[in-house]
Parts: structure tokens; sequence; C-alpha cells
């Protein structure tokens, strides 16, 4: 039996903890970066981790780092990790409890802890009501409303899986699926298919003659541990995950109509009722009825072609205009994997990554890419003196010029990621980003800023000469952490005036700009670029999902940056020193 202390869910929990008393003692930047970044690798894993570990595979597990997969080790094998307890036990209790609450950060659950004893939400709700909070120092009036507010909202939804955990349950279940001799074609469908950043049931439609044969096969995988429903047409299962899996089957004949109607949006399905009957049709699940007629589809092709209608993609049928834009053949031809040349945020050993830019060039030959950009963080002025980190930035360029001078690789530049400080200052000054290729900046502390503060942060960086993009824009942790309050319009017309580009961030727990975002952008003639913010070699493979967030976004190859060929690409993203 699962000891409950190992699951993903508290190894999660206890590495938040610790990460948290990390950021109150000052500990730093890049150890409390690896635990956060250990915590999105965690949270995204679809297999639990004690499992790899028994099965001797953590140590290679990408992203974890030496350190963590020590301190992962020992709580497997003993059930608690020393130096976690150490760790823990000059800190008050409460605070703990505190973290999961929107807006309240380590040192805030820290001080409210210390300083009025709250152990638990009900305790903030109670000190916030009689303006206790206010009054400590630095908070006020209006952090108390604001604190109190979050308190009483809900925790946010757990009852959905990050796009990349329910993809990787779904694509091991429809390998078995097609198992079945009677499984004609098998499909994802709902918000899966359509490639949304997280997911809830995952619903499979499957073509077959035979489909009682295909149900009990369903309902016999490994992984099934009760079936909720058992039907002679579909069926619906648990899984050891806890997840919903619901099986749909149905005639060749008419699957193109089933599979169009159970993908979905919602919207999307009314929008087309709606033009189908502008033109005398009737559309449902079951085809289209035309005065006296009935017609099924064995593609969803051959329905929108009788619909006069281009074939409208997954990830665009969102009921947001894309079925007259298929009416007007003005659908765009949506950006591709195979469109990518290269990935423009990658981080090594030399910061919180655990591969050397070797490896990372390596596995961005084995990508076909002719060119990668490593993007450590910034060192910090507060730890370096100006001539350490200028030998740093003298360091990587010596390791990047032996490796382009091979010309074995893609071509390397040298990037820096400099974080967004709360006072909008930038962590490293104009003379030392000059001395890089490129520089992007990400805000990566103080998120509870008001909305005129954080827009007034990423301005500013827009405003820096030497930054090329903003990276994870919104700044969201997908199912923990909520996107910045940012004036959106502000900020892309900065972009525009400037001509700074914004990231699409691949990385399955970010997945930032948002695809509204994204077509917003796009309309506005803002570059972007799609890249998978590695922390290890493995998460270069990450760059799907992004393409995917891009894609459902309306983008084509030709509004992404790092399509274009190498020499296009080093003018139209301004790299500061190169050669042709």
């Amino acid at each position: 039996m699962e000891n409950p202390i190992t699951t993903n869910d508290n190894i999660v929990k206890l590495l938040k903890e610790i990460s948290a008393v990390y950021q109150v003692i000052g500990e730093n930047f890049f150890k409390v970066r690896a635990y956060q970044n250990a915590i999105s690798i965690i949270s995204s894993s679809s297999k639990q981790m004690r499992d790899i570990w028994q099965e001797g595979n953590l140590k290679d597990f990408p992203g974890l780092g030496n350190t963590i997969y020590s301190y992962l080790d020992e709580l497997f094998k003993t059930g608690k990790v020393k130096h976690f307890e150490q760790a823990k036990a000059n800190m008050p209790k409460g605070m703990f409890n505190l973290l999961d609450i929107p807006g309240i950060g380590p040192k805030t659950a820290f001080r409210l802890s210390k300083e009025l004893d709250i152990q638990t939400r009900e305790d903030l709700i109670e000190q916030a009501k009689l303006g206790k909070i206010a009054k400590l120092s630095g908070f006020g009036a209006k952090s108390q409303e604001e604190l109190l507010k979050s308190a009483l909202s809900e925790r946010q939804k757990k009852d959905r899986l990050l796009f990349v955990t329910a993809l990787e349950i779904a694509e091991d279940y429809k390998k078995y699926i097609n198992s079945c001799p009677s499984v004609l074609d098998c499909r994802f469908l709902g918000s899966l298919r359509r490639g949304c950043a997280t997911v809830g049931d995952i619903d499979f439609a499957v073509a077959t003659a035979n489909p009682e044969l295909v149900i009990n096969h369903f309902c016999g995988y490994k992984n099934v541990i009760k079936v909720e429903d058992k039907g002679e047409k579909k069926a619906s299962v648990i899984i050891s995950s806890g997840q919903r899996v619901d099986l749909m089957t149905g005639s060749p004949d008419f699957f193109g109509t089933i599979l169009a109607h159970l993908t979905g949006s919602k919207l999307h399905n009314i929008a087309l009722r709606t033009y189908a009957l502008e033109k005398g049709c009737s559309l449902s699940e079951y085809g289209i009825k035309q005065k006296n007629n009935n017609h099924s589809f064995k593609s969803e092709e051959e329905l929108y072609s009788f619909l006069g209608l281009s074939f409208i993609p997954p990830e665009l049928r969102e009921g947001v205009g894309e079925v007259e834009s298929s009416k007007m053949g003005k659908l765009p031809k949506l950006v591709s994997l195979a469109d990518i040349k290269g990935d423009l945020q990658l981080h090594t050993v030399l910061s919180d990554g655990t591969s050397s830019i070797e490896e990372l060039a390596k596995k961005g030959k084995e990508l076909g890419y002719e060119y990668i950009g490593i993007t450590d963080h910034s060192p910090s002025l507060n730890t370096h003196s100006q001539e350490q980190v200028i030998s740093i930035i003298e360091r990587q360029k010596a390791i990047i010029d032996k490796l382009n001078c091979s010309k074995t690789f893609p071509r390397v530049f040298l990037g820096t990621e400099v974080n967004i400080l709360a006072s909008g200052e930038l962590g490293i000054s104009d003379n030392l980003l000059k001395m890089y290729d490129f520089a992007i900046a990400g805000i990566h502390s103080s998120f509870s800023q008001n909305r005129e503060l954080t827009t007034k942060r990423i301005i500013n960086a827009i405003k820096n000469p030497y930054i090329n993009y903003i990276a994870h824009p919104t700044g969201r942790i997908l199912l923990e952490r909520p996107p910045l309050d940012i004036d959106w319009s502000l900020i892309f017309g900065y972009c525009v005036e400037y001509n700074k580009f914004l990231e699409i961030n691949s990385f399955p727990s970010r997945l930032d700009l948002p695809d509204d975002l994204v077509r917003k952008a796009l309309d506005r003639g803002i570059g972007l670029l799609i890249n998978t913010d590695s922390h290890a070699v493995l998460h270069m493979d990450y760059m799907k999902y992004g393409v995917t967030v891009a894609r459902r976004g309306w983008c084509s190859k030709e509004a992404i940056i790092n399509t274009l060929p190498l020499n296009d690409f080093i003018k139209t993203f301004k790299i500061r020193t190169y050669d042709n």
C-alpha cells in the first residue's frame, strides 16, 4: 500500500515548505529556484516518484539535481528527511498552513504566524476582521482587506490536471486501447484534444463495428480500479491516479460526427449549429438533417466540407470567431513543432539547471535546431562583486566560443535571465547586460503587488535597451499561483513602441503567455517566441506544449520569431554580437 507521506502531492507540499523556509532566511536564490523547479516537475509527473525510485530510475529523473535526489532517497527509505526537520524546527508551525492562500508568500506567512500567532485560515479571517493585521508594520488596511478576501475565497480547484499530465495518462491508455483488434480509430476528446492548459475528465472516442468487445477491453486496462458505468456504447472508469476516464464508441460510418461533437467546445458547437441552421441544416451528434435527408460523416473533414467550411483544427474550436473565419477562408495555417528552429531559454549548472552548456547544445542538434540561447539567471550583485560577475560572463563566453568554433552544434548565444525587482529595477546593471548576446527579464518575486506597480515593473524592463523579451509574462503557475494583475493593453502598447517580444513559455506548469493573450498580442503585431525554460536536457522536449499554446492563440509560423532561419533570426531578434 502506498505510504501517504511519500505520494507526489505530499512530496510537493514538503518541498514547498522547505522552499518557504529558505526564502524566509534569505537563502541563495538559485537554491530556492532549484526547489521551485523540482516542485513543478513533480507536480506535472503522471507517475509516482516513489515508483520511479523503486525502479532505480530516480537519480536520472530530469530536473531534480543530486541534492534533492538524495533527500527524496532518504524520505523513501526512512519516511522523513533529517535536514527538512531541522530547517522547519525554528519556524512558526502555523506559517506552513497559510502558504496555499493566494497572495500570501513565505515571508508574509512567517510574520503573520510569528507576530499574531495565526495558525490557520480561520485564524487569519478572525484577526483580519478584528483589524489586527492592519496594525502590523508594512501592512495597513488595504493589505488586510486583500488578505481577508483571499482567505475567504475557495481554494483553487484541484479537480483538473495539467495538460502534460493528462496527455501522458491518455497516451498510455490509448496504446492499450489500440491493442484491441476491433479498434479502427481512437481519438482524444474534449479539452485534452483542444490542447487546453488544464484538463478535467479524460475522454476517448473509438470507431468500431464491435463496441461490446472494445468496451470490455477498455475496462480491463491495468490501471482501472473501478468501473463506474458500462453500457452498450460507452463506459466510464476510475484509474489508479483517481482520474475519471470515459469512452464513447461509434460506427465508422458516422465517427466524424461523434468526434466533432465530443471535441467541443460547447461554444464552438453552438456556433457550428447556428451556422448550419442558416444553411437549412440541423446539426447534432448524430449527423446533419437536411429536409428529408440524413447525412453522417466518416471524418470531421467531410462534415466541415459539407457545410462549406475549411477544416477547423481542434485547438481553435473555442467559439471565438473560428466558424466565421473558416467560412471566409481566413483561418491561419497554424505553427507546428517542425517549424521551430531554436530554443531561447535554457538554464545550466552555472545557475539552477542540471545540464551543461555542451549537453544542451547536443540536445539542440538532436532536435534539428539552428540555434539555442543559454539564459542562466544573472549573478546577484548582492553576493558577487562586479569583477566576479564579469569573470563569470567571460567563462561562459569561452565555453560557448569553443562550441561555436567547432561548428558541430547549433549556434549558441549567451543570454541571461534578469529578475525584475519589486522596485522596478533590473537585477543587474546595463554595463553588465550589454556583455551578453541578448537578455530576458521576468518577475520572480513580489507577486502580490497591485496592478499599477506590477505593470510599471514590466514596462521598465521593456524600455531597457538591452532586454530582448519578457519571460513567462503573467507569472502564473497552473493550479498553484494565479497570474499577475497586469494592464495588458499598456504592456502591448509598449511592446509595439519599443519593438520588444513576449515569450510563450512551454514549461508544463506555466504555458505562459496564455492562449487568449497570445491572440491579443498577435492582433497587435507583437513578435512571440516559444521557449522551454529548460533546467535539464530532457525539458527541451517540452517545446511541443508551447507550440500547442501558440496554435490555440491562432499563430502561424510567421508570428513566432524562433521559426526564422539563423541569419534572419539574428537580425530580427537583434543579437548584439555576431558575425554572419
